[in-house]
Protein backbone atom coordinates (compact mmCIF):
# COMPACT_ATOMS: atom_id res chain seq x y z
CA UNK A 1 0.00 0.00 0.00
CA UNK A 2 1.46 3.32 -0.97
CA UNK A 3 1.38 3.95 3.60
CA UNK A 4 4.33 1.40 3.76
CA UNK A 5 6.24 3.13 0.85
CA UNK A 6 6.97 5.18 3.46
CA UNK A 7 8.85 2.60 5.87
CA UNK A 8 12.54 2.91 5.06
CA UNK A 9 12.85 6.73 5.57
CA UNK A 10 14.95 7.75 8.29
CA UNK A 11 14.10 8.02 11.90
CA UNK A 12 14.97 10.11 13.90
CA UNK A 13 16.16 10.04 17.81
CA UNK A 14 13.82 12.37 20.29
CA UNK A 15 15.26 13.51 23.26
CA UNK A 16 13.45 15.29 26.18
CA UNK A 17 15.04 17.01 29.64
CA UNK A 18 12.71 18.27 31.69
CA UNK A 19 12.42 19.85 35.21
CA UNK A 20 8.54 20.49 35.48
CA UNK A 21 7.23 17.17 37.71
CA UNK A 22 3.88 17.49 35.52
CA UNK A 23 5.88 16.32 32.98
CA UNK A 24 5.56 18.70 30.48
CA UNK A 25 8.23 17.61 27.82
CA UNK A 26 6.43 14.66 26.98
CA UNK A 27 9.30 11.98 28.30
CA UNK A 28 6.93 8.94 27.89
CA UNK A 29 6.45 9.52 24.15
CA UNK A 30 10.46 10.10 23.72
CA UNK A 31 13.28 7.65 22.57
CA UNK A 32 14.66 8.56 25.89
CA UNK A 33 12.98 11.26 28.33
CA UNK A 34 14.85 12.89 31.53
CA UNK A 35 12.69 14.28 34.25
CA UNK A 36 14.80 15.99 37.14
CA UNK A 37 13.51 14.81 40.33
CA UNK A 38 13.66 15.56 44.09
CA UNK A 39 13.28 12.59 46.57
CA UNK A 40 13.15 11.89 49.99
CA UNK A 41 16.85 10.24 51.44
CA UNK A 42 16.74 6.78 53.80
CA UNK A 43 18.18 8.78 56.95
CA UNK A 44 17.25 12.34 56.52
CA UNK A 45 17.08 15.06 53.91
CA UNK A 46 16.36 15.14 50.24
CA UNK A 47 18.70 14.41 47.40
CA UNK A 48 18.34 15.43 43.43
CA UNK A 49 18.39 13.00 40.61
CA UNK A 50 16.91 11.77 37.01
CA UNK A 51 14.36 9.97 36.16
CA UNK A 52 15.05 7.79 33.11
CA UNK A 53 12.37 6.70 30.35
CA UNK A 54 13.56 4.89 27.41
CA UNK A 55 11.77 3.79 24.52
CA UNK A 56 8.72 5.77 23.74
CA UNK A 57 7.43 6.87 20.22
CA UNK A 58 4.56 7.47 18.06
CA UNK A 59 5.00 5.62 15.30
CA UNK A 60 3.34 3.21 13.31
CA UNK A 61 2.50 1.56 16.52
CA UNK A 62 2.74 4.47 19.44
CA UNK A 63 4.27 2.90 22.67
CA UNK A 64 5.11 4.40 25.79
CA UNK A 65 8.93 4.75 27.07
CA UNK A 66 9.50 2.45 30.56
CA UNK A 67 11.26 3.97 33.63
CA UNK A 68 14.77 3.00 33.52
Amino acid sequence: TACRDLDNLRRKYKITLSGCPGECGQPHINCTGVVAVRRKKASAGEEMGFRVLIGGGLGWEPIQGKVL
